[in-house]
């Protein structure tokens, strides 16, 4: 009867015998996430979710499991452990006994598991293997155990291990595990043992998604599944799935299951009080397109939570281990939200990397937590996957936020929270209810898709579904700032807004709506140029992302391309016209560096273009085809702003470069065949190695004629062939280098930069060949490229030549421009400001093909027939409006164009608020090392903990003081401390959690250490600016600025003896000394000043490369192999008497409270239009936190001299939109000031987290 509810199976209280649960228990356990619950948990061959001994505790190890109630056990089916897609650990035998109390002397053995019957350590998994050990005959019992008397195989790989991934025993009335809900929305599966959502399949247009999005294993134990989840102050995690719930009870309703958990616990573990209790029901009701999952949570306890997850779903987001990347079921994700009601900040817990990059904050995003301050919303969040992926995930709140979280090549996480504060005090009978909806949404109806019909339907549905998972889930970095990188969460230069810009034009948005206030690619892709054109400085260099320094200049040029590519897909002259002064600074840079033939030059090597491990210098093809291409670009940017005289100059530049670079860097006699040299070194050398990005893009922007371009592919295809016969080039994407790179040693040959392949320089080899009449070898690199798409989705960042991923990304975002050399090479659509133009040069077997674009804005419709095209416009797409979003980029829009302030901080460099005071600043940082497991804990006033990253880091270890403990470290593992990437510019502020300092601020590191290695041994560092050591068996220090000149002390006793000592390292900028201290005295020979100690830092100035601070390791190299214990770092250069080496420093040192001062005014920078406009609105993104906050907006047409109208508006809380109407006139110029006032609290500061305007130009008017 449709809609009856149909009780299947309740299962009672615990306290009932015979309805108890099972429970786990083992001989050893490795540690938190390998207990022995890991093989009962329902999770049956997920890679790293195992039972595991300790080492060296195989022989005789033993698993049991408590069935609850006596059963009539018939057998056990064992999923042996699975580590990288291989059987992990398995023992030599194993005996099977069973008991009825479990009691010495009960147990019964009833089958023995020889060692033909067990797979051998390190064999291929096979996921479709069953390993089913039935029992000689059925046996009554309540316990059972698995014991491994000869413990593990001979030869492991791993030895003195036993692992288990999953035991099920056969007994007919054994409570589930796991209990299936599907519907319309697809199917989870649901943990009822161990409460949590361990697989998640969702159902698309064409059928059930292959695989689960949920991870099953990560770095950490919590890297899995789904489930609720807090994390305390002290870094404790509290989960649902580490203890039973009080009981489940199973029915149906409509004929699809409903689970309800009753008790569910948040512990930190099998015997840890709860902080909360919660109550579940999980269902899918009326037609079955959402999960429904409801959630009651009572606290027990008074709680502060600084992160949680009601529920949180976890994604495993990392590097592949081979090249069938259908196995490795990466995931992650972007929802295309307005930042405006996004709080974003940074996290330590989703910073974990081990790559050193990693510690260098502005090269990635910092905004790890993203949390939408709307309640009560929804989201489509966009999917990228290693695998074809038809549905999308949509979530929808009641009763709380969405959030998305992410860490570089380490895990991606939604869900849903309670509550949008970073920090949340809770108090016992404190009671919680939130509902998450989870949901499918076709991929196809939403975001940017892949306009095309082509006859092969093949290579049309690889390339569709390559774009718009890449785009829209994979190629924003930043959910904040909205920056497009290298993968989500993680790197970003503005070297490759070509890629993305190109990628943007080749597609159409689709119709369906993605959020509930959604963010357009095209809105997101201006704001990005924005940000980057805000810090370009005054010679025309940016220093965006990673390239901080300014060093990668050929930035420029593909920014100028991005910008012209971007005008042309949206007909945002406006925003053009606004930034050309910004795009002439860029360009000029590499006009004043033309040498005596009219190019380009480079006056010192160096690995600063895309190839960064390949040294260059001189003139190189490369940049001098992108300095011609944007040339022209912005020749034709300065033509449709009618700045005619501008537009001359730049095509004639474009000219002199065309004859400049044709005389000089043709080879017609080059070794394999004609082709331009690849560069001419500062000393005359000729470089002729066909690297692919100084041969194709020279002929795809038309700086080689047709012969020469029929020349240079002619070269290529006769080098290719014998790569395919010589090396077994598999042809799926264009080659770095045909031959081998001259500097290079040997070995290297055929990877990376040195004949292996990154994806996006394909773009430029098919235009290249369509360019040369090539339509063959064109559509042959393009269907290879998509043939690999459709099986591997191209995971991995770099490949050898043979195909195999290499490097230590996920992917390369910039991949995603491929498909775009469809559009604009095979279809041979090209636009301009004056007119859109197709000349396809279809391959054989196409007799026409079909696709939507966007042209300024309005979608046209390109349908070609053989030779033939034709030309619709449709409707108008896109057509924004003039806007100045102040988000993340609120201190400056350009060279001396900086905010004015005062008694304002830049909290976490992208919000205002009143400047903090805490009451004791002088403990930067205290790290006692006294923790057992979890967080690495500051027990200073600012908080700033940390994470062990790597392994044999052994902890809770004895510490030369009874009462202490401390960390052991065998070389392998560090301490990563949480960084936000801020750089001192006056007093240390806790917003400056780089620790890094100015030149006239004094600091002092301190340690206990034991260690007998005299090799170089680091203790504490910031690979930027300081650090302390042990080298030579002896103590050193030094502090350097931006990776060059350094000053050091050095001691002179050995500290190599296996005994604990005290260091410490002062700096004093008063005396402009650096001092080494060993247990209390100077390390010198007699205790007073010596040659090498102190050192002389008189020369040394402030560092500009903010890094993370590392304990054991300057970032991953030069690791400890020791103790160490109580770290810390203070402001000021303490004196000897003050140091820790007679007394440790207490927890809670310091008092943490943080005061803010009364009143504070922000001015923003001039915002210059350009053109005459009249204002509509602004919306400004504020927390008043009980203060009170005035927007001020002001205008101008002569730089302020005068200010021509005003209005005040009192800004409310939460994002507010305000007319602006009042503003008599139009004006060119427009700047905001925010006056902040401080309610009756002292600790609490109204924010303003950004604000955007938005205006409609007066008319159109001539250029100057």
């Amino acid at each position: 009867m449709s809609g009856a509810v149909v009780l299947l199976l309740v299962v009672v209280g615990a306290n009932v015998a015979r309805a108890q649960p099972a429970r786990e228990t083992a001989s050893s356990e490795f540690r938190s996430g390998y207990g022995a619950a890991q093989a009962a948990d329902g999770i049956a061959d997920g890679s790293g979710n195992y039972w595991q001994t300790l080492q060296r505790q195989d022989k005789g190890a033993w698993w049991q499991q408590d069935l609850g109630r006596v059963l009539n056990v018939q057998g056990v089916k064992i999923v042996w452990a699975r580590y990288e897609d291989k059987v992990h650990c398995p023992p030599a035998s194993a005996v099977i006994e069973t008991s009825l109390t479990g009691e010495e002397g009960s147990w019964k053995v009833v089958r023995n598991i020889a060692p033909e019957e067990i797979p051998r350590d390190e064999q291929p998994y096979d996921a479709d293997r069953q390993w089913l050990y039935a029992f000689p005959e059925p046996t009554e019992a309540r316990y059972l155990r698995l014991s491994f008397p000869d413990g593990e195989q001979p030869e492991a790989k791993y030895p003195g291990f036993i692992c288990l991934g999953e035991v099920e025993v056969l007994a007919p009335g054994m409570q589930p595990r796991i209990v299936t809900i599907e519907g319309s929305f697809g199917r989870a599966e649901v943990n009822v043992t161990f409460p949590a959502v361990v697989r998640l399949y969702l159902r698309g247009p064409g059928g059930m998604n292959v695989h689960s999005l949920l991870a099953q294993s990560g770095p950490y134990p919590w890297v899995r599944g789904s489930c609720t989840y807090v994390v305390g102050q002290d870094g404790r995690r509290y989960e649902s799935r580490l203890t039973r719930p009080e009981n489940v009870e199973l029915s149906e309703e409509g004929g699809r299951t409903v689970v309800r958990i009753r008790g569910v616990r948040l512990s930190a573990g099998r015997d840890e009080p709860p902080v909360a209790t919660e109550d579940w029901t999980l269902s899918a009701p009326g037609d079955g397109s959402q999960l429904v999952w409801k959630i009651v949570r009572r606290w027990e306890r008074d709680f502060a939570s600084v992160m949680s997850g009601s529920p949180a779903l976890f994604f495993a987001f990392h590097v592949p281990q081979s090249s069938d990347a259908t196995t490795s079921h990466s995931v992650t994700s972007t929802i295309w939200y307005d930042p405006l009601r996004i709080a974003a900040r940074p996290s330590v817990t989703y910073a974990a990397c081990n790559w050193d990059w990693c510690c260098r904050p502005r090269a990635l995003s910092k905004n790890h937590v993203q949390t939408v301050k709307d309640r009560d919303t929804w989201a489509i969040y966009k999917l990228w996957t290693d695998w074809h992926a038809p549905a999308d995930l949509r979530l929808e709140v009641e009763g709380g936020h969405l959030y998305r979280r992410g860490g570089y090549s380490f895990v991606s996480e939604a869900g849903a929270v309670t509550d949008p504060d970073a920090v949340r005090t809770c108090r016992a009978g404190q009671q919680d209810e939130i509902t998450l909806k989870i949901s499918a949404a076709d991929k196809r109806t939403t975001g940017y898709q892949l306009a095309v019909d082509l006859p092969d339907k093949d290579m049309e549905t690889s390339l569709t579904d390559f774009y718009g998972s890449l785009f829209n889930g994979g190629t924003i970095n930043d959910q904040k700032g909205f920056d497009y990188g290298n993968e989500s969460d993680g790197f970003y230069y503005s070297g490759a807004s070509w890629a993305q810009a190109l990628a943007l034009a080749a597609g159409m948005p689709a119709g369906g709506q993605v959020s509930s206030h959604p963010y357009h690619a095209a809105q997101a892709f201006r704001e990005h140029l924005a940000h980057i054109f805000s810090l370009v400085d005054d010679q025309g260099r940016d220093h965006f992302g990673y390239n901080h320094s300014g060093q990668w200049v050929e930035c420029q040029l593909l920014t100028i391309l991005a910008t012209r590519t971007y005008l042309l897909h949206s007909g945002d002259l406006a925003f053009v016209r606004q930034n050309l002064s910004t795009l002439e600074r860029m360009l000029e840079y590499f006009i004043q560096r033309r040498n005596a033939q009219g190019l380009f030059s480079l006056d010192s090597p160096g690995a600063h273009w895309y190839y960064d491990d390949v040294g260059t210098s001189g003139v190189n093809t490369y940049y001098n085809a992108f300095f011609y291409k944007a040339a022209g670009d912005l020749a034709e940017m300065e033509a449709a702003a009618e700045r005619v005289e501008k537009a001359g100059e730049y095509r004639e530049l474009a000219r002199s470069l065309h004859a400049a670079f044709n005389a000089l860097l043709w080879k017609e006699d080059a070794p394999g065949g004609p082709r331009y040299l690849d560069w001419i070194d500062v000393a005359g050398t000729e470089v002729a190695y066909f690297c692919d990005l100084c041969q194709w893009p020279a002929v795809a922007v038309g700086l080689a004629s047709p012969e020469q371009a029929r020349k240079i592919v002619a070269t290529a295809d006769r080098r290719i062939a014998e790569l395919e016969i010589q090396y077994g080039y598999h042809g799926g994407a264009s080659l770095s280098a045909l031959w081998p790179v001259p500097q290079k040693p040997p070995e290297s040959w055929q990877n990376y930069a040195n004949g292996g392949h990154g994806l996006s320089p394909t773009y430029w080899e098919i235009l290249a060949r369509i360019r040369a009449g090539d339509a063959e070898g064109a559509h042959r690199r393009l269907k290879r490229f998509a043939e690999r798409a459709a099986r591997t989705s191209w995971v991995g960042n770099w490949f050898t030549m043979q195909g195999q991923p290499q490097a230590a990304e996920a992917y390369l975002a910039d991949m995603v421009v491929v498909p775009a050399a469809l559009i604009y090479g095979i279809l041979g659509v090209t636009p301009s400001w004056d007119r859109l133009e197709v000349t396809p040069c279809l391959p054989a077997g196409w007799p026409r093909a079909e696709a939507d674009i966007l042209y300024k804005g309005r979608r046209h419709r390109v349908r070609i027939e053989g030779a033939e095209a034709q030309i619709e416009p449709l409707e108008q797409v896109i057509d924004l409006p003039l806007a100045w979003l102040m988000d993340a980029n609120l201190q400056q829009t350009g060279p001396g164009n900086a905010a004015t302030v005062s008694n304002i901080d830049f909290g976490d460099g992208g919000s205002l608020e009143l400047t903090p005071t805490p009451d004791n600043r002088d403990a930067l940082g205290i790290w006692k090392l006294d923790e057992d497991d979890g967080t690495v804990l500051d027990a200073g006033p600012y908080r700033k903990h940390g994470t062990v990253l790597g392994e044999g880091v052994s902890r809770g270890q004895p510490a030369r003081a009874a009462t202490s403990k401390s960390y052991r470290f065998d070389g392998r593992g560090r301490v990563a401390i949480q960084s936000d990437g801020g750089v001192a510019v006056g007093p240390y502020t806790p917003h400056n959690d780089s620790l890094t300092f100015s030149p006239w601020e004094s600091f002092t590191l301190q340690c206990w250490f034991k260690t007998e290695a005299a090799d170089t041994q680091v203790l504490v560092a910031n690979a930027s600016e300081y650090c302390l050591l042990v080298s030579g068996g002896k103590l050193a220090a030094w502090i350097m600025q931006d990776g060059g000149q350094t000053g050091e002390a050095r001691g002179s006793r050995l500290v190599a003896d296996g005994h604990w000592h005290h260091v410490a390292a002062v700096c004093d900028r008063a005396a402009q000394q650096l001092s080494l201290y060993l247990d209390g005295k100077l390390d010198t020979p007699d205790g007073t000043p010596a040659a090498e100690n102190p050192a002389d830092i008189s020369t040394i100035a402030a560092s500009k490369w903010p890094a993370s601070l590392t304990l054991a390791g300057l970032g991953s190299r030069h690791p400890l192999l020791g103790w160490l214990d109580e770290v810390s770092i203070f402001s000021g250069a303490l004196e000897a008497s003050k140091l820790s080496f007679r007394q440790d420093y207490p927890w809670s040192y310091g008092d943490p409270t943080v005061n803010y001062t009364a009143t504070g005014t922000y001015q923003s920078p001039t915002c210059d239009w350009t053109v005459p406009a009249k204002l509509v609105d602004l919306t400004v993104a504020a927390e008043l936190n009980g203060g009170q906050s005035t927007a001020t907006v002001e205008t101008s047409a002569d730089g302020f001299g005068a200010v021509r109208s005003h209005v005040e508006i009192a800004v409310r809380d939460g994002v507010n939109r305000y007319p602006l109407d009042a503003l008599q006139g139009v004006s060119r110029e427009i700047r905001v000031r925010f006056d902040l006032v401080r309610g009756n609290r002292a600790d609490q500061t109204p924010v303003v987290d950004g604000f955007r305007i938005t205006g409609e130009p007066a008319k159109e008017t001539p250029g100057k």
